[in-house]
Protein backbone atom coordinates (compact mmCIF):
# COMPACT_ATOMS: atom_id res chain seq x y z
CA UNK A 1 0.00 0.00 0.00
CA UNK A 2 1.63 3.09 -0.71
CA UNK A 3 1.17 6.00 2.10
CA UNK A 4 0.72 9.79 0.61
CA UNK A 5 0.55 12.97 2.65
CA UNK A 6 -2.49 15.50 1.36
CA UNK A 7 0.44 17.48 -0.89
CA UNK A 8 1.73 14.07 -2.64
CA UNK A 9 -1.80 13.07 -3.79
CA UNK A 10 -2.04 16.91 -4.83
CA UNK A 11 1.50 15.89 -6.99
CA UNK A 12 -0.07 12.30 -7.85
CA UNK A 13 -3.34 13.70 -9.61
CA UNK A 14 -1.50 16.65 -11.73
CA UNK A 15 0.84 13.88 -13.00
CA UNK A 16 -2.08 11.75 -14.05
CA UNK A 17 -4.02 14.52 -15.25
CA UNK A 18 -1.02 15.88 -17.40
CA UNK A 19 -0.16 12.28 -18.55
CA UNK A 20 -1.64 11.55 -22.25
CA UNK A 21 -3.33 9.48 -22.85
CA UNK A 22 -4.24 7.96 -19.72
CA UNK A 23 -6.71 5.21 -19.54
CA UNK A 24 -7.33 5.57 -15.67
CA UNK A 25 -8.92 9.39 -16.06
CA UNK A 26 -12.69 9.43 -16.37
CA UNK A 27 -14.88 11.91 -17.11
CA UNK A 28 -18.36 11.06 -15.97
CA UNK A 29 -21.72 13.47 -14.18
CA UNK A 30 -23.90 12.89 -11.30
CA UNK A 31 -26.84 10.68 -11.97
CA UNK A 32 -28.72 13.99 -10.16
CA UNK A 33 -26.82 16.35 -12.70
CA UNK A 34 -25.95 15.57 -16.27
CA UNK A 35 -24.40 18.71 -16.29
CA UNK A 36 -21.81 18.74 -14.14
CA UNK A 37 -19.00 16.93 -15.49
CA UNK A 38 -16.48 15.75 -12.90
CA UNK A 39 -13.26 14.24 -13.36
CA UNK A 40 -11.76 10.92 -11.56
CA UNK A 41 -8.72 9.10 -11.43
CA UNK A 42 -8.39 5.39 -11.52
CA UNK A 43 -6.52 4.38 -8.45
CA UNK A 44 -3.63 2.37 -9.53
CA UNK A 45 -2.79 0.81 -6.24
CA UNK A 46 -3.84 0.67 -2.88
CA UNK A 47 -3.53 4.78 -1.18
CA UNK A 48 -3.75 5.69 1.96
CA UNK A 49 -4.18 8.98 2.23
CA UNK A 50 -3.74 11.50 5.38
CA UNK A 51 -5.76 14.93 4.97
CA UNK A 52 -4.78 17.65 7.72
CA UNK A 53 -8.22 18.45 8.26
CA UNK A 54 -8.95 14.95 9.43
CA UNK A 55 -8.14 12.85 12.12
CA UNK A 56 -7.25 9.50 10.34
CA UNK A 57 -6.28 8.54 6.40
CA UNK A 58 -8.40 7.64 3.82
CA UNK A 59 -8.25 4.16 2.36
CA UNK A 60 -8.30 3.98 -1.24
CA UNK A 61 -8.56 0.44 -2.74
CA UNK A 62 -6.90 -0.42 -6.42
CA UNK A 63 -9.74 0.57 -8.70
CA UNK A 64 -11.82 3.01 -6.49
CA UNK A 65 -12.15 6.59 -8.01
CA UNK A 66 -10.61 9.79 -7.06
CA UNK A 67 -12.45 12.84 -7.71
CA UNK A 68 -9.55 15.24 -9.38
CA UNK A 69 -10.23 18.37 -8.65
CA UNK A 70 -7.98 20.10 -6.70
CA UNK A 71 -9.87 21.77 -4.65
CA UNK A 72 -12.32 18.72 -3.83
CA UNK A 73 -10.05 15.90 -3.67
CA UNK A 74 -11.90 12.90 -2.31
CA UNK A 75 -11.48 8.73 -2.76
CA UNK A 76 -14.87 7.10 -3.75
CA UNK A 77 -15.02 2.97 -3.47
CA UNK A 78 -16.25 1.86 -7.05
CA UNK A 79 -19.41 -0.18 -5.87
CA UNK A 80 -20.82 3.73 -4.51
CA UNK A 81 -19.09 5.18 -7.39
CA UNK A 82 -21.31 3.42 -10.35
CA UNK A 83 -24.72 3.82 -8.11
CA UNK A 84 -24.11 8.06 -8.14
CA UNK A 85 -21.93 8.80 -11.70
CA UNK A 86 -22.00 7.65 -15.03
CA UNK A 87 -19.71 7.86 -17.30
CA UNK A 88 -19.46 10.59 -20.54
Amino acid sequence: MKVFSYEELVEFIEKELASSPNERIVLCYSKTNKDDIRTFIIAPDDMLVTKPWQCIPQQISKGDYIHADLNDIYGIEKVIFKCCFTEV
